[in-house]
């Protein structure tokens, strides 16, 4: 072995801790705050939430992201939305005082609660890849499931914000979503 010359290993332990090198996602946010965007899309959330049998306890939700995936290989890797616990209540910002941090908010109906479900719609076809890809766990068969019904137009997927999930990256054309996350107190 060469002393000068670093292992496979030790490569791999710079890339990452080389922040710069390591992405999280590979897409573009706008962030949409109309209230004819959640008036047509709220009442599906609502009716998802209680056929499913959740029932949870939302009464406010974030703004909307409007999200791009517009080259070759743009992903969004395996992530939660939020751990529906106290770990993750929002608080409010002071500015000035408080850290930039996601979990200090400007918007006072957010204090106290924490995103409890996740939803995203489908704004176009015609692209490869960009999958939204679910992980149950290990326990589970199967333990990772794509969800092909949000490839349709129009489609809306939601879904607990605890579930781990991605978005593959595309292969061909441009991906287009909203999303949104609603919020309520801790899950106890």
């Amino acid at each position: 072995k060469n002393p000068n010359k670093p292992s496979i290993g030790d490569k791999f332990v710079s890339e990452v801790n080389d922040k710069s090198k390591y992405h999280l996602r590979n897409s573009k946010v706008s962030w949409i705050s109309e209230q004819w965007v959640s008036d047509l899309i709220m009442p599906y959330i609502l009716k998802a939430n209680y056929l499913a049998g959740w029932i949870f306890d939302i009464n406010s939700h974030e703004s909307f992201q409007f999200t791009k995936y517009q080259e070759k290989g743009a992903f969004y890797g395996w992530h939660t939305d939020g751990g529906g616990d106290w770990a993750d209540v929002y608080k409010k910002e002071i500015p000035g005082v408080t850290p930039k941090d996601k979990k200090y908010v400007q918007n006072i109906n957010q204090v106290g609660k924490v995103r409890k479900i996740s939803a995203t719609i489908s704004l176009n076809t015609g692209y490869t890849g960009g999958d939204l890809k679910f992980d149950y766990g290990e326990n589970s068969s199967p333990r990772y499931q794509i969800c092909e019904a949000v490839r349709n137009l129009g489609t809306i997927c939601v879904f607990p914000s605890f579930i781990n999930h991605c978005v593959t990256p595309i292969e061909t054309g441009e991906r287009y979503s909203l999303v949104v996350w609603c919020l309520g107190r801790p899950f106890k």
